[in-house]
């Protein structure tokens, strides 16, 4: 999955829950917009920022 990639590229830890929330994903516009916000986010808990309030 390319979110993971960019992530671990960026060396961004990526925990457990994270990586199972980003793989059981099926909605291509919500992985658009995580896989945007791996580019810039310092944890991988802000992939999910807005989704989680």
């Amino acid at each position: 999955m390319s979110i993971l990639r960019v992530l671990e590229g960026r060396s961004v830890a990526v925990p457990e829950s994270a990586r199972e929330r980003v793989l059981g994903c099926g909605d291509p516009d919500t992985l658009e917009v995580w896989f945007d916000r791996a580019l810039s986010v310092e944890s991988a808990e802000e992939l999910f920022a807005d989704v989680d309030r």
